[in-house]
């Protein structure tokens, strides 16, 4: 039976997936380490704070720096639920991107 592995990121089937996923939890960000096709992938998503107004992901491949990724939230401050808003975007911006090295989008980098 495939072990799952369930969090504040979408519930990943590992066997069919054929990574190992390590997560970490920060108070304003998470970080994920995964081991695709016997490569080393680290993500780390995090808000970049209220004075950015951006969150911002990092993707390294065995230590290497491949890519950034940011999410600008700034239409949505001033707005009550901003805190629930960013969260969302942290979660949603951190699980596509482990999507896409499990879906070997950076396979050829």
């Amino acid at each position: 039976m495939p072990r799952r592995i369930s969090s504040n990121v979408e519930s990943l089937d590992i066997l069919s997936f054929k990574s190992i996923i390590v997560e970490n939890f920060l108070m304003s960000g998470i970080n994920t380490e995964i081991i695709h096709k016997g490569e080393s992938f680290h993500v780390q998503t995090q808000d970049k704070g209220i004075e950015a107004h951006y969150v911002e992901s990092l993707i390294y491949k065995s230590g290497r720096l491949l890519s950034t990724r940011r999410a600008f939230y700034t239409a949505y401050l001033g707005l009550p639920d901003l805190t629930e808003k960013i969260k969302k975007i942290i979660d949603d911006q951190h699980n596509e991107i482990l999507k896409n090295i499990t879906d070997g989008k950076f396979d050829h980098l």
